[in-house]
């Protein structure tokens, strides 16, 4: 069984940060704040009393970490980031600029940074031909975490994720995330998030994405620049601000997947079911 503080990080990753611009620093705060909580809580839990309040504890730590604010954003070079693997990031990118997409900017979320410096990452972004798909490159490095905060049951797991994201103007956000690490959380009625294994060739998940902007109902929203990107990716965060406080944080079901075994992985070389709202 895997540590809250990781399961949280991770589902973060594969949830959110695919509906938001570089939401993969805020998982990480996140999964530090309830990784604490929740390692304070194996060592010192009694009674169902103080887990129900640890329980809440977290649930509080979560939606803290979805401050009702715009977050600053900023263009970072990877090298100035440690423990980066450039090796994935260069790799995904070469794939992706093969099917027609360019490098935007590597961007880092300087508020989450500043929250949490040990867990600094960054999001590379590529803008797609036709400005209809923009491409997401993270790379969220085990050595970052800080063990006091994350405690862990001798995994050294680390997230690497490739999303590609489309949004419509009938206000539907497609996800299509390229990971081996399963969502967890839910996300706003309003995406359409599916999950392809890791070993997906991206040229194919390209492709897949594609399909599904031709079968959507709405007309593509175009991201033609950054300056449009960063626009778009606080205007996502805004609405996924306002999911997560209106339903009161994480529900226990989903604090349950956090803490126990994870759920099935997607089925190798196939899409998983459309997962609209968790």
């Amino acid at each position: 069984m895997r540590g809250w503080g990781w399961a949280v990080f991770a589902a973060l990753v594969c949830s959110a940060v695919g509906l938001w611009a570089v939401g993969d620093a805020l998982g990480a705060v996140i999964g530090a704040a309830v990784g604490f909580a929740a390692g304070s809580a194996r060592r010192d839990r009694s009674s169902e009393a103080e887990a129900a309040l640890t329980t809440e504890a977290a649930r509080e730590k979560v939606l803290r970490s979805f401050p009702k604010r715009d977050h600053e954003m900023t263009a970072v070079a990877l090298d100035d980031l440690p423990r980066l693997d450039l090796a994935f990031y260069r790799r995904v990118t070469a794939e992706l600029e093969a099917e027609g997409f360019r490098v935007g900017a590597n961007v880092e979320d300087v508020t989450s940074s500043k929250l949490q410096p040990s867990l600094r990452t960054a999001t590379r972004v590529l803008l797609g031909p036709r400005a209809q798909v923009c491409a997401h490159i993270t790379h969220i490095p085990a050595g970052g975490r800080d063990p006091s905060a994350l405690p862990m049951h001798g995994s050294a797991t680390e997230v690497r994720v490739v999303r590609l994201l489309t949004e419509l103007d009938d206000n539907a956000v497609l996800v299509t995330l390229v990971t081996d690490e399963p969502p967890l959380l839910a996300v706003p009625p309003f995406v359409h998030r599916e999950v392809l294994p890791a070993s997906t060739p991206l040229a194919e998940a390209v492709a897949h994405h594609r399909a599904r902007i031709q079968n959507a109902s709405g007309v593509p929203i175009e991201v033609p620049d950054m300056e449009t990107w960063y626009e778009r990716a606080r205007a996502r965060m805004r609405r996924l601000t306002e999911f997560h406080h209106e339903r009161g944080g994480p529900t226990d079901k989903e604090l349950a997947r956090m803490i126990g075994d994870r759920h099935p992985e997607p089925t190798e070389n196939a899409p998983s079911k459309p997962d609209a709202g968790g």
